[in-house]
């Protein structure tokens, strides 16, 4: 959210479904663009790259971008994430 922020209102995105939803991300974690000076450029693509990191890693490290592919996703304001995840869970949906 720290880098996001610098570009506007920080968000999440959450992909739908679970076709064809595809994750890239670098080893090393930050941004895609732009590449910090001395940065590996060795990315990791959930499902093939096992063992490098994991997605779970990227997601809660500061200042990692993930790119992704999905035909649908929602944007969800960082401000409105935990209540969102507290009303999912009740419903039971995570």
């Amino acid at each position: 959210p720290k880098a996001a922020g610098e570009w506007g209102v920080a968000a999440s995105i959450w992909p739908i479904g679970e076709n064809d939803v595809h994750f890239v991300w670098f080893v090393d974690g930050g941004l895609f663009w732009p590449r910090p000076e001395g940065a590996t450029q060795d990315i990791a693509v959930d499902g093939i790259d096992c063992g490098k990191t994991s997605l779970d890693d990227a997601l809660v490290g500061d200042n990692w971008e993930v790119l992704f592919r999905a035909d649908k996703f929602v944007t969800v304001p960082v401000k409105f994430e935990d209540e969102l995840r507290k009303e999912l869970k009740k419903s039971f949906a995570i």
